[in-house]
């Protein structure tokens, strides 16, 4: 249904040739009009099985490669530059942002991926794709959104890291993670009703890589999503820590000591005398970054092998 004439908004938007801001935001703004008829129309819409219609999987996943397509097009390279170049006096023709159609249409795209629908590759790649441009990219943008619908993206990453999707689903995820906990970090809002949702990500993501095991394709980037997770909930990664010595080492004396030592040296600095963490080696910097995950890697080979012992 909407094949042709999304080609046809692709085709204009590719273009290099200089038209008038107005018909640049009529093309944006019949392409949102679009996704809002679609989102409008399926919301309500379920499925008793996996054989949902080939058309409206078609449909969602054209959207959701026309979003990313539009990402990638680089008209809004940077965040506070509007579209085209010149100025407008005339608010009727004030150009439209594309990050800000980007994040209208996953707006209105979202409450249509839920975990039926993201059972499809196809679908599932293609949303955590945008997912992980837009994170990257616009961490302000997803923190402006209503905390509901923060929520419910908060929730689509937990779900596609705890998944089995494969690693370019979970490579996504984690890059979605690391920017807006940088942002948080920056901005000091730690203690934000955003942070709270956050934390759902961190319980998570601490049990895949200490309960499930890492994919070695990720390894260095769960390191640093690690590090970025820890500068902005330092405690509650010293009791999840704690948690699961407690739960599942309690009977071995010997082999708890040695997993304590091990996260020991991972958050604490050299000549350290208590287990305290050093909250001064989790400050985003490059140089603490680069020692954490130097860290990383000697605790993998010394005592991660020690968390898998049943």
């Amino acid at each position: 249904m909407y094949n042709g004439v999304i080609e046809k908004i692709l085709t204009q938007l590719n273009t290099n040739s200089n038209e008038h801001i107005s018909v640049k935001n009529r093309i944006l703004q019949c392409f949102l009009g679009l996704i809002q008829t679609f989102a409008k129309h399926n919301q309500r819409r379920k499925s008793t099985n996996l054989n949902i219609e080939e058309e409206y999987f078609n449909d969602l996943l054209l959207f959701l490669s026309l979003l990313n397509r539009l990402h990638d097009i680089n008209y809004d390279n940077d965040e506070n530059r509007l579209l085209p170049n010149e100025p407008s006096t005339n608010e009727q023709n004030s150009p439209i942002k594309v990050i800000d159609v980007i994040l209208t249409g996953l707006e209105f795209l979202i409450p249509l991926m839920n975990q039926e629908m993201l059972k499809f590759q196809a679908l599932t790649v293609e949303y955590f794709k945008l997912v992980s441009n837009i994170a990257f990219n616009n961490p302000d943008k997803i923190f402006s959104r209503p905390l509901d619908l923060f929520n419910t993206l908060i929730s689509s990453i937990q779900f596609g890291l705890d998944s089995g999707f494969g690693v370019e689903v979970v490579r996504c995820c984690l890059e979605s993670i690391q920017p807006l906990c940088a942002y948080l970090f920056k901005w000091k809002i730690c203690d934000s009703a955003y942070a709270e949702v956050l934390k759902k990500i961190f319980r998570t993501f601490f049990k895949y890589i200490f309960d499930d095991s890492i994919e070695m394709e990720v390894f260095d980037l769960s390191s640093n999503v690690l590090y970025s997770l820890i500068c902005c909930f330092p405690y509650l990664f010293t009791d999840l820590v704690s948690q699961l010595i407690r739960n599942r080492f309690a009977a071995s004396d010997q082999l708890r000591q040695k997993i304590e030592n091990g996260f020991k040296l991972l958050i604490t600095s050299t000549n350290q005398s208590n287990c305290e963490i050093n909250l001064s080696m989790f400050n985003l910097e490059k140089r603490n970054r680069i020692k954490f995950n130097s860290k990383f890697n000697e605790f993998s080979i010394t005592t991660y092998g020690l968390l898998f012992i049943r």
